[in-house]
């Protein structure tokens, strides 16, 4: 069960993200509300707009996340026209399963793949912040730094990397001028 949930979330979340210019993740909110099974987009949007409730009251700017949009629609026998929509960040799809409809399975599977996407980049970002300091400062080991983020990445207890380690991975750091 768990393998087919990690499945679903792959190809149903990931087949609908772009990609933009800047390499900016983002998603097309009539796409993501076909995704969690909402029938109606007028529903759908109610879920937006508490998204963006939630947004505002964490201190984010709604416009970061929740970009306004119009997208051309096919209405049948061909044609199509011009909706009003969104592009939405991975912050703003989070919050929209956040706010979903708690009976539907495909919520669950939603706040599960948004939250585990954005833990990942958030080690990548730590990853890629860090490894630009050892380029920058020569001064600290390879293998300190190494054995410094397998500790912090692996949320071992800090007793595996020694104080007189830390002391100089604090002090190289902290001599750093960026």
């Amino acid at each position: 069960m768990k393998n087919e949930l990690k499945e679903f979330n792959q190809t149903t979340f990931e087949s609908i993200k772009r990609i933009n210019e800047f390499g900016q993740e983002f998603w097309y909110a009539r796409e993501l509300q076909i995704a969690l099974e909402y029938k109606d987009y007028r529903n759908f949007e109610a879920t937006i707009f508490k998204a963006m409730e939630a947004c505002k009251n964490s201190g984010n700017i709604i416009a970061d996340h929740f970009g306004d949009v119009t997208e051309m629609v096919s209405i049948g026998s061909g044609a199509s026209r011009q909706l009003s929509s969104y592009v939405l960040s991975r912050y703003a799809c989070y919050l929209i399963a956040m706010n979903g409809d708690p009976r539907k399975h495909v919520i669950a599977d939603a706040q599960t793949y948004f939250a585990v996407q954005t833990r990942r980049q958030e080690i990548h970002d730590n990853f890629e912040q860090v490894s630009s300091l050892l380029l920058i400062n020569r001064n600290v080991l390879p293998w300190l730094f190494f054995s410094y983020l397998i500790a912090l990445l692996t949320k071992k207890s800090s007793r595996s990397v020694s104080t007189s380690h830390e002391n100089f991975l604090n002090a190289s750091v902290n001599s750093i001028s960026v």
